[in-house]
C-alpha cells in the first residue's frame, strides 16, 4: 500500500535525517489525502513537501511529480477551490517539520 510506504519513509527520513525523503513523503501523502477526499490536507501537506524540500527537483524527477501533481492535486485544487486550497498551503507552509510530520503520519494513519 502507497501510504505504508510513505509512512516508512517518513521514519526512514527520521531515523537518519534525510530531508527528501520528507519532501516525497509529504508529496506522497498529499496525494492520499487528495485521492480520499481529504483536501485540506492534500494542500498543506503539498506546500509543506515543497517548503521542506532541500534540493531541486531534478529533470529525471520532474516527470514523475508533474504526474502526480496533475492526477491527484490538480483535481484536489479545483475541487476545494483556488483560494481556500491557497489558505490550507498557507498552513502548511507554516508548519515546523515536526508539525508537518504529525500531519502526514495523521494522513497515511487514515489508510
Amino acid at each position: 500500500e502507497a501510504a505504508a510506504a510513505f509512512l516508512e519513509e517518513l521514519e526512514i527520513a527520521e531515523r537518519h535525517a534525510l530531508i527528501t525523503f520528507y519532501f516525497e513523503a509529504f508529496l506522497g501523502l498529499a496525494a492520499f489525502a487528495a485521492a480520499r477526499g481529504d483536501l485540506r490536507r492534500a494542500a498543506a501537506l503539498d506546500a509543506a513537501a515543497w517548503h521542506h524540500n532541500d534540493r531541486p527537483v531534478t529533470a529525471a524527477e520532474q516527470p514523475v511529480y508533474d504526474r502526480l501533481i496533475e492526477r491527484f492535486l490538480d483535481p484536489a485544487r479545483r475541487e476545494l477551490g483556488p483560494a481556500e486550497w491557497d489558505r490550507a498551503a498557507a498552513d502548511g507552509r507554516g508548519l515546523r517539520l515536526e508539525a508537518a510530520v504529525e500531519l502526514a503520519r495523521a494522513a497515511g494513519d487514515a489508510a
